[in-house]
């Protein structure tokens, strides 16, 4: 009997829904769980019975873009990559809807719902329980963005796609001497020291032992007597005592440290020689 046979019986069907989460680029950091009593496998994904409280997902026919709120465990995997900070990598999600009455070999699974995560919510009722707000795929089709304004800075996101600039030639490599919450401590030496200053609202980031790279902002390097202090916006997630550092340089979104820090004069967005004088307001009164 065919999926749809199944889904439209009243009898013969026995819906269960399976929970894709992706996550990184590591291959191993694949999240499944299921509303079924049993584990499934699906595609070498071993989906987890948990609580999983699944919304109907409804169809119109358009493009549907009504956020879908989720709820799971605050213990499962996935809920912990929003327990303290957010995660680096966009979190996508899958919902797969099969019948485990179905004859087929292997079971037919639809793919009912795919989008992302935009935030996870740890309630803090003691229910233990994680709420997802997510947007489906549809949401980032034909968004409109933001308008290009005349500005005096360079409106381009450091390194991003617009900037390029050349990230590898201003990263210098590190292993922390000691590491806190959200900041670590950088032996001597590890950087020119004319260049220290400017790395902040730079980009710090590192490779976890899952394969996954973290990344955060830093906000603010201090000098010590042991070193160099690094503070970042998030915490130090995954740093070991053997874990290499990668520090890049940041930018103040003018056209000295474009040109001198970056080399990158070329791409440089801003329009730093708009005029500051109003010519209507230099006319004299003699006129009139």
């Amino acid at each position: 009997m065919s999926y749809d046979a199944r889904d439209g019986s009243r009898e013969h069907g026995m819906p269960v829904n399976l929970v894709l989460f992706r996550y990184g680029v590591a291959t191993a950091s694949v999240f499944g769980y299921t509303d079924a009593e049993q584990p499934i496998v699906r595609d070498n994904v071993t989906y987890v019975p948990v609580s999983v409280d699944t919304p109907a997902v409804q169809a119109s026919g358009s493009l549907d873009r009504k956020t879908l709120n989720l709820r799971l465990p605050s213990n499962t995997d996935v809920a912990q990559l929003f327990r303290v900070y957010p995660p680096s990598y966009p979190v996508t999600m899958t919902i797969f809807r099969g019948h485990l009455t179905d004859d087929d070999v292997p079971i037919e699974w639809r793919a009912i719902w795919i989008g992302r995560i935009l935030n996870g919510k740890h309630e803090g009722d003691g229910s233990h329980v994680c709420t997802f707000t997510c947007e489906p795929v549809a949401t980032s089709l034909k968004r409109s963005g933001l308008r290009r304004r005349y500005q005096y800075l360079c409106p381009h996101v450091l390194y991003g796609r617009l900037c390029n600039a050349n990230k590898g030639a201003v990263t210098f490599s590190v292993i922390a001497a000691e590491i806190g919450e959200a900041e670590v401590v950088l032996t001597p030496g590890w950087a020119p020291a004319d260049l220290i200053p400017n790395f902040s609202g730079g980009v710090i980031e590192w490779t976890t032992a899952a394969g996954n790279i973290e990344v955060r902002t830093i906000l603010e390097i201090e000098e010590t007597s042991n070193g160099h202090t690094v503070w970042m916006t998030g915490p130090t997630t995954g740093i070991l005592t053997a874990t290499s550092l990668r520090l890049s340089l940041g930018c103040n979104h003018q056209m000295d440290h474009c040109l001198v820090l970056h080399n990158n004069i070329h791409n440089f967005g801003g329009q730093p020689w708009i005029p500051t004088s109003n010519p209507i307001g230099t006319f004299s009164n003699s006129f009139y």
